[in-house]
């Protein structure tokens, strides 16, 4: 019986390799030629501020955005807009997103905001690690971004096609893979659904 066990038992041997398991990929640019994709980063997208007094258009570019609305919405939009219908949307959500040490030096100094934010501790930032140039569509790579989740605007889905046409204007570089989409997007409606009170709860009053 016991020479059976001895021959039942794997044989494990000093110089066995256990494989390591590859890093999970945040990014990837698979389904980026159609509509555009929930969590997709965007590069150079202009904003266009109507002033309805004196009728200007002023243009702001921000070197990068990130898309907000979710896949299903995005393709019942294209699906109508293919059909000669009027689309679902009438505006893409999208939130700016700044390169992480331009946005660490508009931080209040001599707290410790930064190292909540680089781990997703801070519910009013979100920090994205930097995209390496084999998974951007633009083969440049992007670096680090926060966002900051009380800046975001709304563009016109055909606007921000237009502008993906257009020479030197916009473009399409990746998106985030599945769990990591769908994390930003669990901060971003925690932060939507907030509640600020009008003052704290009262002390308690210690026992005489």
């Amino acid at each position: 019986m016991a020479e059976e066990q001895q021959q039942l038992e794997p044989v494990v041997s000093p110089s066995t390799v256990i494989p390591v398991p590859q890093a999970c990929p945040v990014y990837c640019t698979d389904g980026l030629d159609k509509e555009f994709r929930q969590s997709e980063i965007v590069s150079r997208v202009a904003q266009y501020d109507y002033d309805g007094g004196t009728g200007r258009v002023s243009e702001v570019y921000h070197q990068y955005v990130i898309v907000a609305n979710q896949d299903c919405d995005l393709l019942w939009d294209r699906e109508a807009r293919d059909q000669g219908k009027p689309g679902d949307l009438n505006g893409l959500i999208v939130y700016e997103a700044e390169p992480a040490f331009d946005m660490k030096a508009k931080l209040a100094q001599g707290r410790d905001i930064w190292a909540r934010v680089i781990q997703n501790k801070d519910e009013r930032y979100h920090y994205l690690e930097a995209v390496p140039a084999e998974l951007d569509l633009v083969g440049q790579g992007i670096p680090p971004l926060i966002l900051d989740l009380k800046r975001c605007f709304t563009l016109p889905v055909p606007e921000l096609h237009r502008q993906c046409r257009t020479l030197h204007g916009a473009q399409r570089r990746c998106r985030l893979e599945t769990s990591f989409r769908d994390h930003l997007q669990s901060r971003i409606a925690f932060y939507l659904q907030r509640v600020t009170l009008v003052r704290q709860h009262a002390k308690p009053v210690q026992d005489a």
